[in-house]
């Protein structure tokens, strides 16, 4: 019979000498950082986003299509 048993690490925060009030100040740092985050994802985030990712894409191939065409032109005049 197999039986497996999970520990539970419980970190008392008494023991570090911290605050519980810092958590609260903490969380809601956090919850004015989304706030600000959600407020910047609108259509034109979205648009943005999209456009990055397209010039990624074709920044990448184009990159290799020179080199390939420069290494062709290469082997070409060499053998002519």
């Amino acid at each position: 019979m197999n039986t497996h048993q999970i520990s539970v690490v419980r970190q008392d925060k008494a023991l570090y000498g911290v605050d519980s009030h810092a958590d609260s100040l903490q969380l809601s740092a956090l919850g004015a950082h989304l706030d600000l985050c959600r407020g910047s994802n609108g259509r034109m985030f979205g648009l943005n986003c999209l456009a990055k990712e397209m010039l990624d894409f074709f920044a990448a191939r184009f990159v290799t299509s020179v080199v390939m065409m420069t290494c062709l032109i290469g082997v070409i005049t060499l053998v002519a």
